[in-house]
Order: C-alpha cells, then sequence, then structure tokens
C-alpha cells in the first residue's frame, strides 16, 4: 500500500472540499459540480490503491460525491438569465419582459434556498422534510420551464422531473443510529480455537460485567480499551462480535479507513458523534478495525485534518468513564508495529491481545462445522477432516473456510452437470477434496508473519509495552 501517495490524495480530497465549500457559497454551483466530480475521481484512485473494506468505503464516496453533484440545483449565470426568454433585442425592455426576468430572478432565488435546505434536511436524517422539498422545488423548475424556451426550457423540465424521482426513491422512514446498532448473533462458540484469547477476554471484560459486586468490593474497575493484532484473517472480527454478543452490548463497526475517506472534513466531528450515540446505548462497543490506517505515527506532512481527527479520538477514547455496563473500546490490526505508541498506553489500548493462525484442532473444528453438517452427502471414509486440518497448517480461519466452500461447490457443480436438480446423485467425494487442494493456497504473507515476530520480540523485551509508554499525546 503506498502510504505516501494515499496521504497525497487525501489532502487533494481536502483542498477540494474547501472549494466546494466555497463555490456554493459564492453560489456558482457550477464550478460546485465540477470540485465534486473532481474528487469523487480521487477517491476512485483511492478505491484502486487499496483493498477490502477501505477501498469499497473509497468507492461509496466517490459514488456519494457524483450523486451530490447530479444534485446540486440547476443555477445559470447571469448571461443565461438573459438568453432564457429568447426574445429580440427591441422586445428585451418591454414591461412583460421585465416582469418576467424579475419572476425567473425570483425563483432562481428559490431554488438555492431550497437546496440549502434539502441538504440540510438529508444531513439531519429528515427523510420526510427532505422529500417535501425535494416536490416544492420541482414545481418551481415546471414554473422556470413554462416562462423560458428552447434548450433551457427542456432542462428545467429535466430538473423538475429529476427532483421528483429523488423524492419518490427516498424512504418514508430514516433509520435512526440505534437501529443500525444491533448485538451480533456471533458468540464464543463461532469462534474456532484461540481458547487463551478467550480466557483473557473473560477475564478483562465478561467476568466484571457479570459480577460487578466482587470487583466493586475491591474497587477493582473495568477499564482502558483493548487491542487485537494478528495477520489478516484470523478472526478479529468475530472476536469482537462475541464479545459484544456475550455482554448484551450494541455494536457499533467502524473502518479507519472509512474514517480517512467519508468523514474527511469533518472527522473530529464524526468522531464525537460516534462517542456520543454509543453512549446513548446501555452497553455499547465501538469497534474500530484496520486502526493502524488512522493510528499510525503522524509525521510533518500528514494532513492538519487528519491530525484533528487522530485528536479527537484521542479525547473520546480519555473521556468516557468505565463502568460495569457502559462502553468499550476494542481495536483491531494487522500491522501492530505501524500503531502510535500513544495509543498504547494503559487508559487508551492498554490491553494487547495477539489473534494467532488457528492451530489443527481449531482448523478442524472450522472444517466440520463446514462440511460435517453435510456428511450424509460425504463418501463414507474417503474425507478425512484431522488430515485435511493437516494439510491447511499456515491457513487463516478465512482460509480454511474458502476451501470448505469451494470444495461444496465443485461437489454441486458435478452434481447438476450428470444429475440436473436430483440431489440423489449429490457427493462430496475425496476426489473434490485433491481437486481443490491443488487450487488454493494459504493467503497469509511470509512479510506479515516477519513483522509480528518481530513485533512480539520487541514486545517482551519491553521495547515496545504498553505500561512503559509516558502519557503522552
Amino acid at each position: 500500500m503506498d502510504v505516501e501517495k494515499i496521504n497525497s490524495l487525501h489532502m487533494e480530497a481536502e483542498g477540494c472540499r474547501l472549494e466546494m465549500q466555497q463555490a456554493k457559497k459564492d453560489g456558482d454551483y457550477k464550478k460546485a459540480k465540477e470540485f465534486y466530480l473532481k474528487a469523487s475521481k480521487i477517491f476512485i484512485e483511492l478505491a484502486g490503491l487499496t483493498t477490502g473494506e477501505e477501498s469499497k468505503t473509497y468507492k461509496n464516496k466517490a459514488d456519494e460525491l457524483i450523486n451530490l453533484a447530479n444534485d446540486l440545483l440547476y443555477e445559470p449565470t447571469e448571461e443565461a438569465k438573459e438568453v432564457n426568454l429568447e426574445i429580440s433585442p427591441e422586445e428585451k425592455n418591454s414591461e412583460d419582459a421585465k416582469k418576467i426576468r424579475v419572476r425567473i430572478n425570483s425563483l432562481i432565488g428559490k431554488t438555492r434556498q431550497y437546496f440549502s435546505a434539502v441538504q440540510q434536511a438529508k444531513k439531519e436524517n429528515q427523510n420526510e422534510k427532505a422529500k417535501k422539498l425535494y416536490l416544492e422545488a420541482s414545481k418551481v423548475y415546471i414554473e422556470l420551464s413554462e416562462l423560458t424556451k428552447g434548450n433551457y426550457s427542456k432542462a428545467y423540465k429535466n430538473k423538475a422531473d429529476e427532483l421528483i424521482a429523488l423524492a419518490e426513491g427516498m424512504p418514508d422512514k430514516q433509520e435512526t443510529d440505534s437501529e443500525k446498532s444491533i448485538i451480533p448473533d456471533v458468540t464464543f462458540e463461532d469462534v474456532a480455537g484461540l481458547d487463551d484469547v478467550k480466557k483473557a477476554i473473560d477475564t478483562r471484560i465478561i467476568k466484571p460485567r457479570e459480577n460487578p459486586n466482587v470487583y466493586k468490593a475491591l474497587d477493582i474497575t473495568p477499564g482502558g480499551g483493548i487491542m487485537m493484532y494478528g495477520v489478516p484473517g484470523t478472526g478479529k472480527t468475530m472476536m469482537a462480535k462475541a464479545i459484544a454478543n456475550k455482554t448484551g452490548a450494541a455494536f457499533f463497526p467502524v473502518s479507519c479507513g472509512e474514517i480517512i475517506g467519508k468523514w474527511l472534513g469533518d472527522g473530529e466531528g464524526n468522531v464525537k458523534r460516534l462517542f456520543d450515540r454509543a453512549r446513548k446505548e446501555e452497553v455499547a462497543i465501538i469497534f474500530f478495525d484496520e486502526f493502524d490506517s488512522i493510528g499510525a505515527k503522524l509525521k510533518d506532512d500528514t494532513h492538519d485534518a487528519i491530525k484533528r481527527m487522530v485528536s479527537e479520538l484521542k479525547i473520546q477514547i480519555d473521556g468516557f468513564k468505565s463502568s460495569f455496563n457502559t462502553l468499550m473500546v476494542i481495536a483491531a490490526t494487522n500491522r501492530p508495529w505501524e500503531v502510535d505508541n500513544s495509543f498504547l498506553r494503559p487508559g487508551r489500548f492498554g490491553e494487547m491481545l495477539h489473534i494467532d493462525l488457528p492451530d489443527k484442532n481449531a482448523r478442524k473444528v472450522i472444517i466440520e462445522k463446514k462440511l460435517g453438517k453435510y456428511s450424509k452427502y460425504i463418501e463414507e471414509k474417503t474425507v478425512d477432516f484431522d488430515e485435511l486440518a493437516k494439510w491447511t497448517e499456515g491457513f487463516n480461519g478465512a482460509d480454511v473456510t474458502e476451501l470448505c466452500d469451494r470444495v461444496k461447490m465443485l461437489a454441486a457443480d458435478k452434481c447438476i452437470e450428470k444429475y440436473g436438480d436430483d440431489i440423489t446423485g449429490l457427493k462430496i467425494t475425496i476426489d473434490d477434496v485433491d481437486e481443490i487442494k491443488k487450487q488454493v493456497k494459504s493467503s497469509v504473507r511470509d512479510e506479515d508473519i516477519q513483522g509480528l515476530k518481530i513485533f512480539e520480540e520487541m514486545y517482551r523485551k519491553n521495547i515496545i509495552n504498553p505500561k512503559n509508554i509516558e502519557n503522552k499525546d
């Protein structure tokens, strides 16, 4: 990942945002639209430079900017207002023409007001109000189309149709934040292996909340956040969801790539709003995935908007008071050595948990869950789960799941090709397994493994140790 290029593009995007704001303030919507589209191209480029959820977040931001560009209410230039009438110079100064021009200017002023009102309503999730404003604005454009001629009349009519379509396409009720935050259905039983991590979580999080009187008697309160680290695909997100399920916590998952992309410009405000709405829940977990994206050491050339975001995040983490039924903050990273030490001190993410690759027993559990339930389709004594677990040494949990899914897909394809939709011929054979084994390999990169080994060694030698980190910003 070209971090320097990504930071440079973030700076360009921030520049576009400022230009957009100024253009709209000046009433130059054509210029504002140009910057919306320019910014969308930047986020498309960012999507190409990243992968997974981070790439998806950037793509969604690009789509959002394109929609905003198309959503800008059309306003002609001063010269266009004159041409709108398509009248001869002799008629230009007639009383009727003057009245029409005054009316057109008045209507165009209304479109400007509607634009601001619609954007505010959408920002506040007031869909009914936004829908009503869209329909009222469409009436203004219909009148403008009737007062003008030619291409201008057609453009106004098209804009009216567009606003009506936008109104009809809006949901009647906007989901609230609390509706978006749910208690996940993932349990610790769904997470194969990692017994030592589960035990640590039980001691650190579960027991204090299930047995508050014991801990209160000794003035022990659960405090600080937890940082889970390990190579990709080892189940860090599943573990966070399982914690939320066990504690009955509302779960707020946040991709840190989303913070940088979607929230750039008002990042600090969005971070504050995230914590504010999580605090409204009786029990809540905020889960920051890919934390190294935002928690990395800041450089001199890091954009000010990102610096403000990071500062606000630290303020919010420091500001919440841990108790037995309130807010927990959990982070996950594949590259813990990139996380700034200031985040690792006690009170922030003082507890580090290594989510390791699944061992043989854990891999066997995954295989049994993914294939064992279809035992009636497996040829007797042909597919040995124990041997398959041995063969997948070095695979992460996601790799093992992918292997099992592809074995099932191959068996399904063979059945359909020979028997159609008749499942009497459906079989999973050792040949299917052997064929898929030739096609798949572990997605775990050697450089990630080596990086974690070096990090662990430094951690053991107290070169990196949250308990030894000074209380710095």
